[in-house]
């Protein structure tokens, strides 16, 4: 078996384990009375999402013997960058908190898919020259995560990723199976089922639909 081929064939089988966390998420998510918009709008969750298809897109690149363009390379350097931001941001801030996730499936999507990502990149960098004005097309899906969830946060009155006046502070991530509330008042919140991590400013799950 060639490089190219032990390439591809991990790809495929991370790829594929990322969307299963993901699946099995969404489907626990979906039983506690969350909705999918709530499930999405986690930087956890749109991060994994997005590697996991890069990832697959980039096996059968492989496979085809296609020679990645110059569009494909950003758009894989952006999910390195996405997944890698989110995997850090947890494991700085958060990964002490006692969540109550799934282990396996936080496993999966806070340490090894973004420790995957970067590794794929390592081992097979781009082979289209990246300028550095490429390099700061990375930038658009962050900010464009950033710009929905305050807008819709104002809304709602619920941001997935930090709140000014926070009164529980949740980090279920998305194969939590309960909440994990960290103060008195967040009783009310115990249904909540993140998919990612966040601070929940004074609404139960429910008000965040």
């Amino acid at each position: 078996m060639t490089k190219r081929d032990l390439l591809a064939s991990a790809r495929v089988f991370f790829g594929l384990l990322t969307l299963v966390a993901l699946t099995i998420s969404l489907i626990n998510t979906l039983r506690l009375g969350n909705t999918p918009v709530y499930f999405f709008s986690f930087f956890t969750t749109l991060s994994n999402l997005f590697s996991a298809i890069v990832l697959i897109a980039g096996a059968i690149y492989l496979i085809r013997r296609s020679d990645p363009t110059e569009t494909t390379e950003i758009i894989r350097g952006t999910a390195v960058a996405a997944i890698a931001t989110a995997g850090l941001a947890f494991s700085l801030l958060l990964s002490h908190l006692d969540s109550g996730m799934v282990p396996w499936i936080n496993f999966v999507v806070h340490y090894l898919t973004p420790v995957i990502m970067v590794l794929d990149w390592l081992i097979q960098p781009p082979k289209a020259k990246l300028a550095l004005r490429h390099i700061w097309l990375w930038l658009i899906f962050p900010i464009a995560y950033l710009a929905y969830s305050l807008i819709r946060g104002a809304f709602i009155n619920w941001y997935p990723t930090g709140s000014s006046t926070p009164t529980s502070l949740q980090e279920d991530g998305p194969a939590s199976s309960s909440s994990a509330p960290l103060s008195p008042s967040a009783s009310s919140s115990s249904a909540q089922l993140s998919s990612g991590w966040g601070i929940n400013s004074t609404a139960a799950s429910s008000d965040a639909q």
